[in-house]
């Protein structure tokens, strides 16, 4: 009799592995080799669609020309966005024209849904920076790119750190935003604007990271 129920068992055993083992987290996907929704207002050449590999995407071009649009994963932070006790992911994006120094910031927030990410937000550049133009009340002054290590996820919310202000090459604030996500949508919850610290960097964008 004990043989009888022996193979079942090590079916339903071995059955059970194979679920745990196909199921993946959040910290386990690689976001450098994922496809990408555009959705930005600039930098419209930019297909709907963006494949990354290693990371980066450039649109078509003759080398050593610098006449080309790039988006690259700069970086992924994770943490309970949602109160499920479960990790999502913020994948921190930049883009813009390789021949300048100006370049834009979008946030896309994933979760794990079965056996994959799934996209549940974007936080795209514009509506950060037309919410800096309302705080400031100066729609002359630009938001400039994400501060490296500025974005994180506690506490289910959101944080971005943006520096703001004067000229890009030296911008003298930080801006903050704070949100939560309620029933599908990103909701900004605070908001705050202070003097750059001398620690606080750039996230890299040189040509060569590019």
């Amino acid at each position: 009799m004990r043989r009888t129920y022996a193979l079942p068992l090590f079916l339903l055993t071995l059955c059970v592995q194979s679920t745990a083992h196909d199921r993946i987290g959040i910290r386990e996907v690689d976001f450098r080799t994922l496809s990408f929704p555009f959705t930005g207002r600039t930098f419209t050449d930019l297909p709907h669609r963006i494949r990354v590999h290693n990371g980066l995407y450039h649109s078509p071009h003759q080398e050593p020309s610098l006449t080309y649009i790039y988006f690259k994963v700069a970086e992924v932070v994770f943490g309970d966005l949602t109160g499920d006790g479960r990790d999502e992911a913020a994948v921190v994006t930049i883009y813009g024209a390789a021949s300048s120094d100006y370049y834009e910031t979008c946030v896309y927030l994933y979760t794990i849904k079965g056996n994959g990410p799934r996209l549940i937000a974007i936080l795209n550049h514009a509506p950060m920076a037309d919410e800096y133009a309302r705080f400031s009340h100066d729609d002359r002054s630009y938001l400039f790119e994400a501060v490296a290590g500025g974005t994180k996820i506690s506490h289910e919310q959101l944080t971005v750190r943006h520096f703001a202000s004067g000229a890009h090459c030296c911008p003298p604030n930080v801006f903050t935003l704070l949100y939560r996500l309620r029933h599908g949508r990103l909701m900004l919850v605070g908001r705050s604007l202070r003097r750059r610290s001398e620690t606080e960097e750039r996230i890299p964008h040189s040509a060569e990271d590019r």
